[in-house]
Formats: C-alpha cells, sequence, structure tokens
C-alpha cells in the first residue's frame, strides 16, 4: 500500500538527486521507469503520514548525541524543491538511543542519523556518515566541530570522552 517516497541516490554525500512521493502502484512504476534510465541506485521508503512531512536530524559524535534539529517541509512537491523549516528539538530516550545504536552499528565515530516519529516508534531513515558541520552550527549553539575535536583529541591520548 502507497504512498512511498522513492529517492534516486546521489553520488555526492548526505544528498539524493531527486526524490518524489508516489501515491498509487502505478505512479510508482512510472517513476521507477524514469529513474531507471538515470543509471543512479534508488531507494524506495513507505511515506509515514503521522510524520506530517517532518524528521528529527540527530548529530551523534562518538558515542554520544550532540544535537537534535526537527526539519519539517514548508512545500510537498517534488524534492530538491522542498524547503524546510528547523528548529532544535528535545529527543525522547527512545530516540537518542536508536540514533546512537544506527551509528554504532555502522561502526560511526561521526554520523547524522535521520528518524521520524511514528505511532509505533521511532524509525530511522538514514546514517550518514557526512555531516555537514556547518549546517549543525547553524542550529545549534554550541559548535559542532569543536565536539569533534574533542573525540579526536580523546582517541589520539587514549582518555575517554
Amino acid at each position: 500500500e502507497g504512498p512511498w517516497v522513492l529517492k534516486q541516490v546521489s553520488s555526492v554525500p548526505n544528498t539524493f538527486d531527486r526524490m518524489v512521493m508516489v501515491e498509487t502502484h502505478e505512479a510508482a512504476l512510472i517513476a521507477l521507469d524514469g529513474f531507471r534510465n538515470l543509471d543512479r541506485g534508488i531507494i524506495v521508503q513507505s511515506y509515514v503520514s503521522e510524520a506530517d512531512r517532518e524528521d528529527i536530524r540527530v548529530l551523534v559524535i562518538g558515542s554520544q548525541t550532540i544535537g537534535a534539529v526537527s526539519r519539517r517541509a514548508t512545500n510537498a512537491s517534488v524534492f530538491p524543491s522542498w524547503s524546510f523549516s528547523a528548529a532544535p528539538v528535545e529527543l525522547s530516550l527512545q530516540e537518542r538511543t536508536l540514533a546512537e545504536m544506527a551509528a554504532n552499528a555502522l561502526d560511526l565515530g561521526l554520523a547524522d542519523t535521520t528518524l521520524i516519529r511514528s505511532n509505533q516508534s521511532p524509525l530511522v531513515l538514514d546514517a550518514n556518515p557526512f555531516p555537514q558541520l556547518q549546517w549543525w552550527d547553524q542550529h545549534r549553539s554550541e559548535s559542532a566541530a569543536d565536539r569533534l575535536f574533542d573525540l579526536i583529541e580523546a582517541r589520539v591520548t587514549g582518555r575517554g570522552v
């Protein structure tokens, strides 16, 4: 059962070249056929309506959540024409744990994990090993780069963070 979100994977980390939401099986087949000609990978995800075009980006450095920002699409047609509003958000213990587990399962010392809230539980959309630290610094009062440097120093010197 639709709707689904189809994403064309980009060669640039943390981006998708195209993303579209389709409502029906027939529309999905048409979109997939169009993506197939572009010779890139495609991700198909169920659309979680209760998330209401909102996701949560969680910055994980080491094994710790450093910050979380809620992003809401301000228009709902086709990506990349989507624009987002963003604001810091408090995570539940379950959301924090899930983001950290996703980053740790992929053995990422640095990750930008994207979650959505569903009626059953939070869901992981992705875990990206190439967070855009400038983006994070625009949405947080504390420097993400400073926290990353602390982690690197701790690993080099052998002291814990």
